[in-house]
């Protein structure tokens, strides 16, 4: 068995085909809780479990314990609970909190893998709109929640807790139709437990899971979190929320708004192409290079500084390169490809040119949300615009 270790500049990983192939599925060590290695993961059925001696080990274990929308049920127990009412349940309202409060779950071993370091990392994937929480409170305050994180549609489970019996499973009871609902292929509870077997979880083969994991990846779809409430059918017994307004005050994308003018597909152009190597711009690869007069994308602070040089070269060829961006931008946009939310966020942000304080007051946002919301955003018109290039 090999246990890789990881680059702390890189944010990729070895496959996760080739982890332990029984036990907990160690595949490497090493690395950190950023938002871009957390997604990585996630994005490639790995997960950070443990740390051994101050490093991070990441997991993929064969069998995967999975809960596919057929199988889900509610057991007969918790639905005469359900009926009472007793909580009232809310999403992403105390994210920090649920998080926290799953740390201190005691654990047979007296630890926990949730150490500060997790935490911090798992709140900055939060306010980037990928990691989420639902809560239980009954009198106003908070007795159970679960948090996890949402991939392309996926919800990967990761910790939940109770002060109150049976709290978070009324909160997982709730939530979960409602993500299957709004078209999550799977929830990956990750290794077995007796709750999520009691609502139909079930192991998968790794290579199972890892082929729809792929998939619901390439479809490139996330669930959308973005509507502030929820209401759920009258059977069930709670509405779920957020503390912020959430909903687009301002409509949604229109097709004929669109700003693309040769500015703004100049600076989008260098967002697009960061860290992307040659190899996958193929012929394009010189022309983007002039055309940035050796500049990097310089991320989301750094957009002003791409305006000089790009129709540099042959005219016909950076036309031709930047009509390929828009159409991109336009494909993106005008498909499923992205949450409604997200496609406002990036079109305020990038393409009518709004600051990200400003988008986060025009949408009820966090800043961090924002960034996290375009970055989504990009990352769907590089996968367009690389099939046009």
């Amino acid at each position: 068995m090999s246990v890789y270790l990881l680059d702390d500049d890189d944010p990729r990983f070895p496959p996760a085909r080739l982890a332990s192939p029984d036990g907990d599925g160690i595949l490497a060590i090493g690395g950190d809780y950023s938002v871009p290695r957390l997604l990585e993961a996630y994005a490639g059925g790995i997960f950070p479990w443990s740390t051994f001696r101050g490093r991070i080990t990441w997991h993929s274990p064969d069998p995967r314990f999975v809960l596919l929308p057929e199988n889900f049920k509610v057991p007969r127990s918790l639905q005469r609970v359900l009926k009472k009412r007793p909580f009232e349940i809310t999403v992403d309202r105390a994210f920090e909190r649920v998080i926290a409060a799953c740390a201190a779950v005691p654990r047979p071993d007296g630890g926990t893998w949730i150490n500060d370091r997790l935490r911090a990392g798992y709140v900055e994937l939060h306010r980037a709109g990928f990691a989420h929480s639902a809560e239980a409170w009954a009198g106003g305050q908070l007795v159970g929640g679960l948090y996890g994180v949402s991939v392309r549609g996926v919800f990967c489970g990761e910790s939940m807790f109770s002060l109150a019996t049976d709290a978070s499973k009324c909160a997982f009871a709730t939530l979960a139709p409602l993500l299957f609902a709004a078209g999550c292929p799977m929830v990956d509870c990750q290794t077995r437990s007796d709750h999520m077997e009691r609502f139909g979880a079930a192991f998968m083969p790794r290579a199972e899971y890892l082929r729809r994991l792929d998939a619901a990846v390439r479809r490139g779809e996330e669930t959308d979190w973005s509507q502030s409430r929820c209401a759920v059918a009258p059977k069930r017994h709670a509405v779920l929320e957020s503390p912020q307004q959430t909903t687009p005050r301002h409509g949604s994308t229109h097709m004929s708004d669109l700003n693309l003018s040769n500015d703004v597909l100049k600076n989008l152009l260098g967002l697009v192409t960061q860290g992307v190597a040659k190899d996958r711009l193929g012929g394009a690869a010189d022309l983007v290079g002039s055309l940035l007069g050796g500049k990097s994308g310089g991320g989301l602070a750094g957009l002003a500084g791409l305006a000089g040089g790009l129709l540099g070269g042959a005219k016909g060829g950076a036309d031709d390169l930047l009509a390929k961006l828009a159409t991109a931008v336009k494909t993106v946009l005008g498909s499923g490809t992205l949450a409604a939310q997200a496609k406002d966020v990036f079109k305020s942000r990038l393409l009518d040119g709004n600051t990200v304080a400003a988008v986060a007051k025009q949408f009820g946002l966090a800043e961090g949300t924002v960034d996290g919301l375009v970055q989504q955003g990009v990352a769907a018109v590089r996968d367009q615009f690389l099939k046009l290039v």
